[in-house]
């Protein structure tokens, strides 16, 4: 987890308008809790499946996968 969130780090740090990540479903859930404060559901998101998150200025990051 640690590695994860140093990594993540350099990541935000690099002042980059979008990141592509593609990751294990245990990554995933890390980065979407240390941007969001959110727990995602147990075995979420499944295999195969994106996790998109969005920040708007002066609101944070915020969970937008397209839920269909």
């Amino acid at each position: 987890r640690a590695r994860v969130e140093r990594g993540l780090e350099r990541l935000l740090a690099a002042r980059v308008r979008s990141i592509l990540v593609l990751c294990h479903m245990g990554v995933a859930r890390t980065v979407v809790q240390r941007l969001t404060g959110l727990e995602l559901e147990r075995g979420v998101p499944g295999l195969g499946e994106i996790v998109q998150l969005g920040r708007s200025v002066g609101s944070g990051w915020e969970l937008t996968t397209p839920r269909f």
